[in-house]
């Protein structure tokens, strides 16, 4: 692991009923997510979804590379809206390396758009290895998901 050195992606395809879920999810019932007349008045094509999905897909993925322990700080900043039918990808690289810290550098994007943009610090293992090298392996949006 170097600076530059990218972190695996993770994707995630959002739709009208992953924001409804997610509004009871988080609770906020505000109707710009739900409803499209209150997002046209608003100035938008269609209900936008939350910004926890763009924030939650970085979690995700410092939590599938690095380990939930090793996470010790995230800043996330959301820039643009997202809309149902678009699939978010989020990514990320090392911007340094410390004897016992690792700074990395995080964006989440639609299609071309960046979404929200981050930053995070993780714990450095004491050996090279697991769980920073392994490889992330986040559900296609295709797959189900848990049974609620």
């Amino acid at each position: 692991m170097t600076p530059l050195t990218p972190l695996p992606v993770v994707r995630l395809k959002v739709d009208r009923l992953k924001i409804a879920w997610m509004a009871v999810a988080i609770t906020d019932p505000n109707p710009i997510h739900l409803e499209d007349a209150v997002a046209h008045q608003a100035g938008f094509p269609s209900v936008i979804a939350h910004g926890t999905f763009a924030i939650g897909l970085m979690g995700l993925l410092l939590t599938r590379w690095a380990g939930q322990q090793q996470v010790r700080r995230v800043e996330a900043r959301l820039l643009e809206p997202v809309f149902p039918g678009e699939e978010l990808l989020c990514q990320g690289e090392v911007t340094g390396i410390e004897e016992d810290e690792v700074q990395l550098r995080l964006q989440v994007l639609a299609g071309e758009r960046q979404v929200a943009v981050g930053s995070a610090t993780v714990a450095r293992p004491a050996a090279a290895g697991p769980p920073l090298e392994r490889e992330v392996k986040a559900p296609l949006a295709s797959e189900p998901g848990p049974a609620l």
